[in-house]
Order: structure tokens, then sequence, then C-alpha cells
């Protein structure tokens, strides 16, 4: 047998909604795999990544299954990629034994973003104060309500760093 798993939409750790159609399942996308892995009448996997990629640490988790599983049992893993498999899905794609692609297929975007709205500007027009009680210096480090520090900056800047560089 081959085992046939499906990576589609974004990569992240919620609860499908009821009714919402076909939504990716982080904790079910887990276990299938291990299913996959322990499963001795499967012989390989076909792994199909239509993903525009997603949270770094549900990524990271795939990721590392998969060299795990690689470690541990000898079957191979081949991925097929779909209209998209950048960041993230372009990652849990990398360790396969093998990758498939269209020319078409939108791959790549290796990257880390994190964004945050600021509206105090927004608020003061409309005069709306904030009030804010922390039980530290950064607890409130993305603060939609206030300008971030360059302190602060420099922390988050080196965060993506970092995690950008153990993606790449």
């Amino acid at each position: 047998k081959i085992a046939v798993l499906n990576l589609q939409g974004t990569i992240a750790n919620v609860a499908p909604a009821p009714l919402a159609g076909q939504v990716y399942n982080h904790p079910f996308f887990l276990d299938t795999i291990d299913k996959a892995a322990d499963d001795p009448t499967v012989k390989a996997i076909l792994l199909n990544v239509d993903s525009p990629g997603g949270g770094v640490t549900e990524t990271a988790e795939i990721h590392r299954k998969i060299v795990e599983l690689q470690a541990e049992y000898d079957k191979p893993i081949y991925v097929t990629m779909g209209n998209m498999a950048a960041s993230g899905g372009y990652y849990v794609a990398a360790p396969a034994d093998k990758i498939f692609a269209e020319a078409s297929t939108l791959t790549g975007s290796i990257g880390v973003i994190m964004q945050s709205m600021n509206f105090a500007g927004l608020a003061e027009k409309y005069g709306v104060e904030f009030n804010t009680i922390k039980s530290g210096k950064h607890k409130d480090i993305m603060s939609p309500t206030r300008e971030m520090t360059k302190d602060e900056e420099d922390i988050m800047q080196s965060m993506i760093d970092e995690m950008y560089d153990e993606f790449v």
C-alpha cells in the first residue's frame, strides 16, 4: 500500500469549524503521519502539498515528524506540490525523497513574518484611552494600542531572525 496524505490549506493548530468544509486539522494530520509510519503494510507515503504555509511551530512539527519517520522506518516519502507549496508548505516538502511539481506551482517564499496593528492614532482621534497593567516590562510587546519601542523592535527582530535561521 501507498499512504496518500493531503496537506491542504493554511497550516495552523485550530479546531475545524463545523460546516466549514475541508479545513486543515493539525492534530489529525500528525496522527495520520504516525499511523502511516506504523502500518507495516504501507510501503511508501505520498504527501500532496497545497499550502501557503502557516504557523512556525506547526510546520516545524510536521517537518520533524517526516524526518523522524525517515530515520526510523524504511519508507520512501514522495511529495507532489499542488497550486502552492510556499513557505511552510515548502519546508514540510523539503526532506522528501523526491518532490514533483508543475512549472506553475508557486513555491519557495522562505521567510518568517510577524505583524501587528497599531490603532493608537485612530483611538486618540476618537478619544479612546487605554489603561494597561502588566507584570513585566515587555508583557505588551506587540500591543496595538501604542508604538513599539526600539528595544521591543530589536527583541522581535531577533526572534524572527532566529526562526528564519532555523527554517533555512
